[in-house]
């Protein structure tokens, strides 16, 4: 089994939650997957003991688990890349994506190439006569969905 994650970075979600739970919902079902896909909320309490300034824990994301890797699946992670990326211009928020319970890749400033998150996970992508140049092609970002193209600010 695989298991891909894509969480914002970072626990003070508090303004941006309504719109990234929204268009987490939204990408969801707007689209048909090879596998698994759902959207993940868990935030912890805040600890009593802790510092004023603590922020509790918060993962908020996708979760995408397969039984095996195919070329389906690695089209429905290119579309989770490409939605993160034109997520991250519209929030300004920071991404973090990995396989198995390990951070890989982070969804920032940085063009998002094939080449750049093909070669973070450890699952091999099966290979069917792909030239060198089209793993270095950039991934555009997808297009707001049509119930949740509304822009953010900060």
């Amino acid at each position: 089994m695989v298991e891909l994650f894509a969480c914002v970075d970072g626990y003070d979600l508090e303004a941006a939650a309504p719109l990234l739970v929204n268009e987490f919902t939204c990408f969801v079902t707007e689209n048909s997957w090879s596998a698994d896909v759902w959207v993940v909320n868990d935030r912890e309490d805040l600890d009593p003991q802790g510092a004023a300034s603590d922020l509790p824990e918060w993962n908020l994301g996708l979760s995408l688990v397969a039984d095996h890797v195919t070329d389906d699946y690695w089209q429905d992670v290119e579309r989770i890349l490409s939605f993160l990326k034109r997520l991250r211009g519209q929030t300004g928020r920071d991404f973090v994506v990995g396989v198995n319970g390990e951070d890989r890749i982070s969804i920032d400033d940085s063009p998002l190439t094939k080449q750049r998150f093909g070669r973070c996970w450890s699952l091999e992508r099966p290979r069917r006569g792909r030239s060198p140049r089209a793993s270095q092609e950039e991934v555009e970002p997808s297009p707001p969905h049509s119930r949740c193209g509304g822009s953010f600010s900060a």
